[in-house]
């Protein structure tokens, strides 16, 4: 059996929420499932290549094939990706999952069915920067360096950032940690200053 390839857009992050909107969107009784991710800002050619040969292999089921944050596939991977999607390996839905269709090539989105997600129907989007940063103090560091990571994703002007700040204030206060306040003054006034606003946020980070 062939399947032809998808595109989910959702602000869906936890990988069974993810398979729960795709299974919303195509009726398979029996499959097995694999999410494919990458810790990398990056997924080239040999990354890929690693996951087509991962995906070639003959199955007695249906198995979906998620690769999650397709986004940051470059344009060089996405084109050599081209004929698995033209040429569907057989019991294999393939998936590509991203938060930013735009990073997206026309060539790619023109050969999958496309589902987007209306992300006002999420109680959590992770794009929101109350989201992203209420838990900040809490965090150990890799989560917090992810928090930074995803809000940078988008073009951020220094009000935005100014408010991912206040969200790292509260947090901190709600956790009831010992904080110098000067600190957070400190990030306040580099933001006006033109300081990187990832320099800034990752200073706060190593402070909290």
């Amino acid at each position: 059996m062939n399947f032809q390839s998808m595109i989910v857009v959702t602000k869906r992050v936890e990988e069974k929420s993810i398979l729960e909107y795709i299974l919303s969107n195509i009726v398979i009784p029996e499959y097995s499932y694999r999410f494919l991710d990458s810790d990398k800002n990056s997924i080239g050619i040999k990354d890929l290549e690693n996951i087509i040969q991962s995906i070639s292999l003959k199955k007695d089921r249906v198995e979906i094939i998620v690769i999650k944050d397709s986004y940051k596939l470059t344009h060089e991977a996405q084109n050599s990706l081209l004929k698995t999607l033209e040429e569907p390996f057989s019991n294999t839905l393939l998936v590509l999952h991203t938060k930013i269709k735009d990073r997206i090539l026309d060539t790619i989105l023109s050969r999958c069915l496309i589902f987007e997600e209306d992300i006002e129907v999420l109680d959590n989007d992770p794009d929101h920067i109350e989201y992203l940063f209420r838990d900040f103090a809490v965090n150990d560091y890799l989560s917090r360096d992810k928090s930074i990571e995803d809000f940078l994703l988008e073009d951020r002007s220094r009000e935005d950032v100014k408010r991912a700040i206040n969200e790292i204030l509260k947090s901190i206060k709600k956790s009831g940690k010992e904080f110098d306040i000067n600190v957070v003054l400190s990030a306040y006034k580099s933001i006006d200053y033109n300081v990187s606003p990832k320099l800034v946020l990752d200073y706060l980070s190593f402070n909290v």
